[in-house]
């Protein structure tokens, strides 16, 4: 048990910086006596002795890497939101901004059942901004975020979310014929119900849909688009719904109510140090810099890592799409035991094996 703890020291020690030997080796001295000779030497393998297996679990690589998975640090964003559309709160203590694409199904859910949701539930302190970002692979979603765009320059925020509520529930009947309300040619009037039903909100918010229609052919508020899409790229948004409660990023494995009640907390005790209620997000988040870095406690980190270890055992162990990844992982922590060289070699493998297709 001794020369157990002694060599879990060792190897504790590893992934620090070696101390210095102020000993010669070669010398006598209190380093290099005959009883820590035979101490040395006790640890040496002895002939018929069972080797342990050393295979690594995926419960052992995460007790091992599990620290690099988790930031040590956290990036706050200075999204700009004053000139987007809003609704909720005009003061809120929690501002959400959303990069949203109007054809993207999980951006639907998000916009008709989780934001809603949210801001029942605080009314009053939460605030939802919408950034455009449609995805390439989407051939409609341009043009329909450059219609939410002439809606809400004609008409306001009012008249944006009532358009913007309609294009994502009837978003499997949209067409460009659809956006562009338009009814089939030599034909004043449409045989489609939900066509006919979208000239009617566009008359009924008073926006003529003449005019609207030719803003889109035009292009007219494609530059809009495009800035929303450009700030999105330079702050690393590469999918939709991606999702930013006071200016930090909602990770994948958070629920956004565990999100909005951390914020909440926050914003009180900021405000009980005598921060205004109306200047809680540019204090939070507006420091002059696109991205913030600030430390992660390391409480924060241990909590983090106790709630990723189920999912990531579960992945681990079932997921044969992640084999591979998980392969490179084990490997990689042979060989390297910090965090900086072990990501290197992490995602240096991964971009070998894609570049070969998928063939180690």
């Amino acid at each position: 048990m001794r020369h157990a703890l002694l060599i879990t020291s060792l190897l504790i020690s590893c992934s620090h910086e070696p101390a210095k030997n102020t000993t010669d080796p070669g010398q006598p001295g209190k380093e290099n006596t005959a009883k820590d000779r035979k101490l040395v030497d006790s640890l040496k393998e002895k002939p018929g002795l069972k080797k342990r297996d050393t295979t690594p679990t995926c419960e052992s690589l995460f007790d091992s890497v599990g620290k690099c998975l988790i930031p040590a640090h956290e990036n706050v964003y200075n999204i700009p939101v004053k000139n987007a559309p809003t609704k909720g709160a005009t003061k809120p203590l929690v501002t959400i901004v959303e990069f949203s694409d109007l054809e993207c199904p999980g951006c639907r859910y998000w916009a008709l059942n989780t934001f809603p949701a949210v801001l029942r539930k605080h009314k009053g302190d939460v605030a939802v901004v919408f950034r455009h970002f449609p995805l390439s692979f989407h051939p409609l979603a341009p043009m329909a975020a450059q219609a939410l765009c002439a809606v809400r320059a004609k008409k306001g925020d009012t008249a944006f979310w009532k358009v913007h509520d309609f294009l994502y529930t009837n978003q499997q009947s949209m067409t460009f014929e659809f956006l562009l309300a338009k009814p089939p040619k030599g034909s004043k009037t449409s045989k489609d119900p939900i066509l006919a039903q979208f000239v009617a909100l566009l008359k009924g918010l008073g926006i003529d849909p003449v005019a609207y229609r030719r803003s889109l052919l035009l292009e007219t508020y494609k530059k809009v688009v495009e800035a929303d899409v450009a700030f999105g790229n330079s702050i690393s948004v590469n999918q939709t719904p991606q999702v930013f409660v006071n200016g930090r990023l909602l990770e994948n494995h958070e629920q956004l109510e565990d999100a909005v009640e951390r914020e909440i907390k926050r914003a009180k005790k900021l405000m009980a140090d005598g921060v205004k209620r109306e200047n809680l997000l540019s204090h939070i988040a507006g420091k002059g810099s696109p991205i913030l870095k600030l430390p992660i406690p390391e409480k924060t980190i241990r909590t983090r890592l106790t709630k990723l270890r189920p999912t990531f055992l579960t992945q681990c162990k079932t997921s044969e799409k992640l084999k591979p990844l998980v392969e490179i992982m084990k490997k990689c922590n042979a060989i390297h035991v910090r965090c900086p060289a072990f990501t290197r070699c992490v995602n240096e493998r991964m971009k070998e094996l894609a570049s070969s297709g998928g063939r180690n």
